[in-house]
């Protein structure tokens, strides 16, 4: 962070001439990896470890083991998992929140923003993948093939970002992601099969408009 990418509007694009099938996944785009599973769209698994109990409105949080610096992006959420299928458990956290470490002080994370829910009983990880402080903005994204599975964006750990002024052609979804916090999505459109924006598992305190 920052990551910005601005074009010019339709004269400028990004095209993904992906023409290997319809099991592959192909975004033209990844901000990060989605980070929990073992198939093929997934991100390495995080180490998630406990935090003591902390309020709504703290502006701390005290993990109980791993290592953390200013910088980080982290994943707070209390615990919830399921099998997703036969081939990978995944993490469906109550109460997500995506934020930033902004320092350390004998144990004490202080985060970014205050947490936005009680938390008796949570993890938080190190987002490994994500980008932060940016935007995204006037591109055409376009696709050479039909794909059953390609998405304009994809990915998740975002943070701060903007996404404005996007379109697509032909593909399943503009959006297909986790982990947007504190984003902006805005005047985004596109020919899509089946989806137009699918923010699952970790977002909050994102706004779309104009989609």
């Amino acid at each position: 962070h920052p990551v910005r990418i601005v074009g010019e509007g339709d004269e400028s694009f990004i095209k993904n001439v992906a023409t290997n099938g319809d099991h592959s996944f192909a975004p033209v785009f990844r901000p990060g990896l989605m980070v929990a599973g073992t198939g093929p769209h997934s991100g390495p698994g995080q180490d998630f470890h406990h935090i003591a109990p902390a309020e709504k409105g703290s502006e701390g949080i005290r993990p109980k083991s791993g290592r953390y610096r200013p910088g980080d992006m982290l994943l707070i959420g209390s615990r919830e998992r399921y099998h997703h299928g036969d081939a990978s458990e995944v993490w469906h956290p109550a109460f997500p929140q995506i934020t930033f470490v902004e320092g350390v002080d004998d144990g004490e994370i202080k985060l970014a923003d205050p947490l936005l829910d009680d938390h008796p009983d949570s993890l938080v990880a190190v987002f490994d993948h994500g980008v932060s402080h940016g935007s995204i903005e006037n591109l055409r994204f376009e696709h050479q093939v039909e794909h059953k599975r390609f998405a304009a964006v994809a990915g998740g750990g975002c943070y701060r970002m903007k996404f404005m002024d996007l379109s697509m052609t032909r593909g399943v979804s503009v959006f297909a992601a986790n982990g947007y916090a504190r984003c902006l999505l805005t005047r985004i459109d596109g020919t899509v099969v089946r989806k137009g924006i699918e923010l699952a598992q970790w977002s909050h305190s994102t706004t779309v408009r104009n989609v």
